[in-house]
Order: structure tokens, then C-alpha cells, then sequence
């Protein structure tokens, strides 16, 4: 039986969105244009040159907001666009992007991809970027994290992830996360110590489940009290996966906000379930660990959380 329902259709094609709120800033549109993705002038999609792509359709979509210059690309499987949503957000995340574009050819789906040159989106000159914005808080301005990037304050690229996302699918986003000590992105604190909400797998468990190859699930800080438990999360962690519980915020308007796509998806979809898979990778080495880590997470997750179509 086929777990996600079908597709609500939505497109953003010529749609004009109010922008946030500020001096001299206008509205925004969004422009839509149907890609060859073997023909993309981007080095992920370069990769993927020579490969079929006959089962996939691919769109560009761009827009301009507080100053940013946006790019994404829509990847629909043709013959299963009932998958996952699939979502990547940084651009020197290469494995990430790989492991997106095979998951979304066999478990069909639809993938969305940033498209910056980089980790973040530099502003590329012109009218001044508005300063203080919340992709600018673990940046240094004027880059502008796509992964901070979400809700009042940049409407029209939160547009395009909402048009992405249909009921009944899970988002599952994939990246790759500089190695612990360096990376901030692991299952232990900086003093060797689980971080609160860690389920760290059991210590005998072979790689490639390393304190750095993780699944994020995000939690309502006011529905559920510390521990952080849930079905799917105790079920992940049977399965000897490490898992990490995230407490979001009940609102936009909270301090703990932080504008990631985790925190704008609880709140402003709370019945899609998401899953954020981390894998450690430094650009210049080998990418197969990566994805390797990634298919294991992605593996426990439809195994134990949903269901294949």
C-alpha cells in the first residue's frame, strides 16, 4: 500500500509574494524555467552529466530578496513523484547532493536543491543587503546561510520550499558536516559528553555509525518534555542509529528561533515529519564514506519511521 498520498499541486510560477517588512524594499517574483539538467552550468549537476535522466524533470527557480539573488532547482521523479520531499541546502555539500539525486531516482519524490557557489549566498552587490537578518547570525555578513534563511523575514524563498512540500510526505534534507572537533555537527560535546538530546548508538556498534553520522528530529519544545522521546525516535535508536533531538521553539517570534529549515518546517507544517541526516565530509576527500553513511541513515529511517511507496 502506498504510504504518501498524492501530489497537491502547487506552482510559483509568476507568483508575486510580499517581501518582510522594511524601508524601500518591493515586492519579489519568482521566475520559473524548465532546465536539461545535463545541460546546468553547476558542478554537482556536472557530476551527473553523462547519467540518464530521462526518468526526472527538472525547473530552475530564481528570485531576488533583501538583497540575496536566490537559485534553486526542482528535480521531480516522473514515474514515483510520491516519494519524499528531498532537501538540499548547501551547495559545497557534494556527497549531500549525490546521495539526494540516487535516493530521489529510487524512492521517488521530489528533491530541491540551493544552488549558491558555496555554504552560504554572498551578496552579489547593488542595492545594500538588509543587515541583521538571521542567515547572517553564524555567517559573517554579508553571506547569508540558506539554512537561517527561513520564515517572515524572507518570504519569498520560504515560498518555494512551502510549494515543494505536499501532505502526507516526509522532508528528509541531507548534508555533510565538517569532522568533529572541528565541526560543531556530532553527537558529543566539545568535553566528550553526549549534547542533551543525544541517543548515542551502543559503543560496540561498528562504522559507519561514527559521533558525526546522525539524524536530526526536530520536537516541539512545549509538547514534549525532556527527554524527547517519540515513536520513531526510540524505534531509530533500537536500530542502533545515532539520533539527536532538536527542541524547536513553539513560534517565529521566540529567541531560540534560529530561521533554519528545521525550526520553520515544526512550526509552520507540524504533521510533516522531518528527518535531517548528517554525514561527516571535507571538501577534496573521497565522497563514497559520505554516501555510504548517508544510504545507512536513510536505510533505518524508511525502515523504522516510514513507509516505501
Amino acid at each position: 500500500m502506498k504510504f504518501w498520498t498524492s501530489l497537491i499541486r502547487a506552482s510559483v510560477l509568476g507568483v508575486t509574494v510580499a517581501s518582510a517588512p522594511a524601508p524601500a524594499q518591493t515586492p519579489d517574483r519568482i521566475t520559473e524555467t524548465p532546465v536539461d539538467p545535463k545541460m546546468v552550468a553547476d558542478d554537482d549537476f556536472a557530476r551527473h552529466a553523462t547519467h540518464d535522466w530521462s526518468w526526472a524533470s527538472a525547473t530552475r527557480f530564481s528570485l531576488s530578496e533583501n538583497g540575496y539573488d536566490w537559485t534553486f532547482y526542482r528535480l521531480v521523479n516522473r514515474a514515483k513523484p510520491d516519494g519524499p520531499i528531498w532537501i538540499v541546502l548547501h551547495d559545497n555539500e557534494n556527497p549531500a547532493f549525490d546521495s539526494a539525486v540516487r535516493a530521489l531516482k529510487s524512492l521517488g519524490g521530489t528533491a530541491l536543491i540551493v544552488s549558491t557557489k558555496g555554504a552560504a549566498r554572498n551578496h552579489p552587490g547593488g542595492p545594500a543587503s538588509r543587515r541583521g537578518l538571521l542567515c547572517h547570525a553564524q555567517t559573517v555578513w554579508p553571506a547569508c546561510d540558506p539554512n537561517r534563511n527561513f520564515g517572515k523575514q524572507s518570504p519569498a524563498f520560504s515560498r518555494i520550499f512551502a510549494s515543494t512540500i505536499r501532505a502526507g510526505q516526509p522532508v528528509i534534507a541531507i548534508h555533510t558536516n565538517e569532522p568533529h572537533p572541528r565541526g560543531t555537527v556530532s553527537m558529543m560535546s566539545a568535553n566528550g559528553l553526549p549534547k542533551p538530546g543525544a541517543r548515542p548508538r551502543p559503543p560496540e556498534t561498528a562504522p559507519p555509525m561514527d559521533w558525526d553520522t546522525l539524524i536530526y528530529l526536530p520536537v516541539m519544545r512545549a509538547s514534549v518534555a525532556p527527554p524527547f522521546e517519540t515513536p520513531c525516535g526510540r524505534a531509530l535508536a533500537a536500530a542502533k542509529v545515532n539520533i539527536l533531538y532538536e527542541a524547536i521553539p513553539s513560534d517565529e517570534r521566540d529567541s531560540q528561533y534560529d530561521g533554519s529549515l528545521s525550526h520553520w518546517l515544526t512550526i509552520q507544517h507540524p504533521t510533516v515529519r522531518f528527518f535531517n541526516l548528517e554525514a561527516p565530509w571535507t571538501s577534496g576527500q573521497d565522497m563514497a564514506a559520505a554516501s555510504a553513511r548517508h544510504a545507512a541513515l536513510l536505510a533505518s529511517v524508511t525502515s523504522q519511521c516510514v513507509a516505501t511507496p
